[in-house]
């Protein structure tokens, strides 16, 4: 299991650049495929425009105040994950 999320999706550009890079990691299907390979998509892109956005999909771990409140903060949380 990765942290927060099995799948996510990267999109980068570059300053100056006229291209954007993307691509989802999904590790259940990396896993099924026996793969080591991510396909990653070009589109056009603005070359004013330089950013990285990473956007978590299908979250994996509660994200509910209820989970959180009785707790010892942050590293309850971190010692149950490891």
């Amino acid at each position: 299991m990765v942290w927060f999320s099995n799948q996510w999706k990267l999109e980068t550009s570059s300053l100056n650049s006229n291209e954007k890079l993307s691509f989802v990691f999904d590790l259940n299907n990396l896993l099924a495929s026996d793969s080591i390979e991510i396909v990653v998509k070009t589109d056009k892109e603005n070359k004013s425009k330089h950013y990285t956005r990473i956007s978590l999909l299908n979250h994996t771990t509660p994200d509910d105040f209820e989970f959180y409140k009785d707790k010892q903060g942050i590293a309850f949380f971190i010692r149950n994950i490891f």
